[in-house]
């Protein structure tokens, strides 16, 4: 899909960028043989204005993702009502914004210690509320990335297994930038086997292939439609820029590329 197809005013460009995505998104799934809807879409909509993301909220989505704490919650505070959006942080979590972070998202995708679980599930407490967590693992041990090494994964899962407050959905990992999906996939099945001693580990979901190039490389992941559905970020200088008890995980792994340390 080209970048023309969103230049549009309004949720009408806002709609036709996601159409597209979606039929893509549809496509994959039938090719992988799995019922339609079963792949959840977010729309990434961090450093984009509240009117951008208005109208793609206005011409009917509702998933987004959000990269930093602070400026995430403004934008909640401006765009939450009658539409009901719902508001996942994508990026890099501190431990001294824990708080805020559980009283604003709804799930937290960037896991990627035991001492940042204990204080989201201490947040959590306080706030009455469970939060599903993805836990992440530096599969590929580049060090401008977050995330556990894959040897201390399992301690990771044990930690957070053990938080009453927090739920293990699954792991996640960022892999190396590169324009071949095929040169990730090993990075995605390894994600894979780290999950399988785990309860729920095994039965994952087969990959589902062309539902989105850039973000998609292996199983159960939510693509993140980036300027296909909200145009280009504004600012130039960072284009192309990248980036208690035992409790079942679901089969399934997210999985996101190029993230990168600010």
């Amino acid at each position: 899909m080209t970048e023309a197809a969103v230049k549009g005013k309004g949720a009408e460009g806002a709609g036709s960028g996601l159409e597209a995505v979606r039929a893509r998104l549809a496509a994959a799934e039938a090719a992988a043989g799995r019922p339609p809807g079963s792949v959840a879409l977010i729309a990434v909509s961090k450093e984009q204005p509240e009117d951008r993301v208005r109208a793609v909220l206005e011409a009917g989505h509702r998933l987004f993702g959000e990269n930093r704490v602070q400026e995430a919650t403004a934008k909640i505070a401006a765009l939450d009502g009658a539409l009901r959006p719902r508001w996942h942080l994508i990026g890099h979590l501190q431990r001294n914004k824990a708080r805020r972070a559980a009283g604003a998202f709804a799930m937290i995708h960037s896991v990627d210690g035991p001492a940042l679980a204990r204080a989201l599930d201490r947040a959590a407490r306080e706030l009455g509320r469970r939060i599903p967590v993805l836990l992440e693992v530096n599969v590929a041990g580049e060090p401008s990335k977050f995330g556990v090494k894959p040897q201390e994964a399992g301690d990771l899962v044990r930690e957070v297994l053990a938080c009453p407050y927090l739920e293990a959905v699954g792991l996640m990992t960022v892999a190396p930038l590169c324009d071949d999906p095929e040169a990730v996939r090993p990075v995605f099945r390894r994600l894979r086997l780290l999950r399988r001693p785990f309860p729920g580990g095994g039965g994952a979901r087969p990959p589902v292939p062309g539902a989105h190039p850039q973000r998609l490389p292996l199983v159960r992941p939510r693509p993140r439609p980036g300027r296909h559905a909200r145009g280009r970020r504004r600012d130039p200088r960072r284009a192309g820029a990248g980036r208690s008890g035992r409790r079942a995980l679901p089969a399934g792994v997210a999985a996101g590329r190029g993230r990168r340390r600010p």
